[in-house]
C-alpha cells in the first residue's frame, strides 16, 4: 500500500467513526427527548421537565421547539430559576 491509500483510509474511518458517534448521541437525545415527551403529558405543570426538554431540544437544532417549552415553563411558574 502507498501512503495516499493509507491516508484516504484513514480519513474515512475518522468519518465514519464520527459519523456513527453523531448518530448514536443523536439518538440517545432523541430517546431522552421522547422520554420527557411522555412524562409531561402526565405532569404538564412541571416547568422542570420543560426546560429539559428544551435543552435537549436545542441539542438536536430543534430552537422553535425549544423557545415553546421555555415560555411554557415560564407561564406555569414566572418565578421558577432553577432551569436556566
Amino acid at each position: 500500500m502507498n501512503k495516499i491509500t493509507i491516508n484516504f483510509a484513514i480519513i474515512i474511518s475518522l468519518i465514519l467513526l464520527n459519523t456513527s458517534t453523531f448518530a448514536y448521541e443523536n439518538g440517545a437525545v432523541s430517546s431522552r427527548i421522547k422520554k420527557l415527551d411522555q412524562k409531561i403529558s402526565v405532569y404538564d405543570k412541571d416547568p422542570t421537565l420543560l426546560i429539559k426538554r428544551g435543552k435537549l431540544l436545542l441539542e438536536t437544532n430543534h430552537v422553535r421547539k425549544a423557545i415553546a417549552d421555555f415560555h411554557g415553563a415560564i407561564e406555569i411558574d414566572p418565578t421558577y430559576s432553577k432551569g436556566v
